[in-house]
């Protein structure tokens, strides 16, 4: 009987060490998935802190796509500005040849066509350098106190009765398509004119026309000091350049019946885009340039396919007008938002402030570089166009130089936050990994603890019978 006792408590003892099943589960469960805390309630000061570490890892995977996309940025705006500085070379060689006493004013004007088509690759060039939909090469644009064409009409094909004058009738922002713009003049002279914000005049009739003398403008200088204001839409230091306007006195195409568009528009380009003129009815009618139209005179048109760069639109004249308008595609027009810095994240940790970068926007357009008035009409025009065009390789040089050392600190941020990543990574593993030998051992041990108890079970279960067996055994053996 004492033999039977002890190993009745050996096996009970062996079965109160016996963990409980949630316990001997969770050996097998850090060993599946490799981590120590599953639940709050395996470490809950180990979670608080592996979650606050798993937030940084994560914030700083996004920071790290930011910056490679910064860097991009930044290193297709150095690419822009290196096609720049080849353009400028380019129009400072024509310069150099137009400075020549020798050449004649027909040279000089082939020279100056050069250039100006030289100024228009730059400024497509500095406005198509973009990276997720932003540049950092063109200055933002904004209409000032002139109205977008759509703000002016409300809805596309909607007709307006409006007056005509000297100030911008609505802005054009790049980017607006299939445009068409139809006025009638009611008998009086009013004329559709097109200006770009830099001061050329693409479209209309010149200064000697009776709609800008009427209004008072008679000269160049009257025109900017009056017309080309920052105000207005037109960008500061604004000069007229009429080398390539299409008068409207070369020609004119009757526009047909209201909403019709002719096939055959007298047509210029600019910038990639191509711009429909009907010309000047007052200069074709039985009385030329006296201020009255009538009959199909009455009516001009103007249609763009796509507006690659902005345009300012006039209506020159003194009286009313009927106007129709329409366009696809229309773009908002910045005018309180300053998008002249973009910022990019360089640390944004939990509890802690965050840490930007900003990128900062350097225009190489030919207005931020100074290009706007140049010319090469005469020798003196030409010396000082070419005086210019040495700033601007100066600045675009300048520009250069700030874009290499932001290049260089975007990557050496992006080092850092690589760096810390990794001890952070090396932090969070520390407490989340399980240890996978102890886990083992503690498997094993549970596994022999399991085994050894259920071999006591079996024996003390036995002992009875075998107890019984000797007791029988044994009366049988006295009888």
């Amino acid at each position: 009987m004492a033999r039977l006792s002890a190993m009745m408590s050996v096996a009970q003892a062996g079965l109160t060490r016996l963990p409980p099943e949630q316990e001997r589960l969770r050996p097998l469960e850090r060993l599946a998935t490799g981590l120590r805390i599953h639940r709050a309630g395996d470490d809950a000061a180990g979670l608080a802190i592996a979650e606050r570490l798993t937030a940084t890892l994560r914030a700083r995977g996004a920071i790290g796509r930011g910056l490679n996309e910064a860097i991009g940025r930044v290193q297709q705006a150095d690419d822009g500005l290196g096609r720049i500085a080849e353009l400028l070379q380019q129009g400072r060689e024509l310069a150099l040849a137009a400075a020549n006493g020798s050449l004649g004013d027909s040279d000089r004007a082939g020279l100056q066509q050069g250039l100006r088509t030289l100024i228009d690759q730059i400024d497509a060039t500095a406005a198509g350098t973009q990276l997720f939909g932003h540049s950092l090469l063109s200055a933002p644009r904004t209409s000032g106190l002139t109205p977008t064409l759509d703000e002016v009409f409300g809805q596309t094909g909607r007709t307006l009765s409006l007056s005509s004058g000297l100030r911008p009738l609505a802005y054009l922002p790049a980017g607006m398509r299939n445009v068409q713009v139809e006025i009638d003049a009611l008998g009086a002279d009013d004329d559709l004119q097109v200006f770009t914000p830099d001061g050329r005049h693409v479209l209309g009739t010149g200064l000697h026309d009776i709609g800008w003398r009427q209004n008072g403008i008679g000269t160049a200088a009257q025109l900017e000091g009056q017309v080309m204001l920052r105000a207005l839409g037109f960008e500061a230091g604004a000069r007229l350049e009429a080398g390539a306007l299409l008068d409207g006195r070369s020609g004119f195409v009757d526009p047909g019946p209201p909403g019709g568009v002719p096939a055959s528009l007298m047509s210029t380009s600019l910038g990639g885009m191509t711009l429909g003129y009907s010309g000047d009815g007052d200069h074709h009618d039985g009385t030329p340039d006296d201020g009255q139209v009538s009959g199909p005179w009455r009516r001009e048109t103007l249609t763009v396919g796509e507006v690659t760069q902005p345009l300012l639109l006039m209506v020159t004249g003194a009286g009313r007008f009927e106007a129709r308008a329409s366009w696809s595609d229309a773009q908002e027009v910045g005018r309180t938002i300053d998008r002249s810095r973009l910022e990019v994240l360089l640390q944004a940790d939990p509890g802690q402030p965050a840490q930007r970068l900003s990128l900062e926007v350097l225009p190489a357009d030919s207005g931020s570089l100074g290009l706007a008035g140049v010319g090469l009409a005469s020798r003196e025009a030409a010396e000082a166009s070419l005086a210019a065009l040495d700033r601007a390789i100066g600045r675009v040089s300048q520009h250069r130089g700030r874009f290499g050392a932001l290049h260089g600190r975007l990557e050496r941020a992006l080092d850092l936050g690589e760096s810390a990543s990794s001890t952070a990574l090396a932090a969070r593993g520390r407490i989340l990994d399980a240890d996978m030998a102890a886990e083992l051992g503690t498997l094993t041990r549970q596994q022999v603890l399991t085994r050894a108890s259920q071999a006591l079970r079996s024996q003390a279960a036995a002992l009875p019978r075998q107890v019984l067996g000797a007791l029988l055994g044994a009366g049988s053996g006295t009888s």
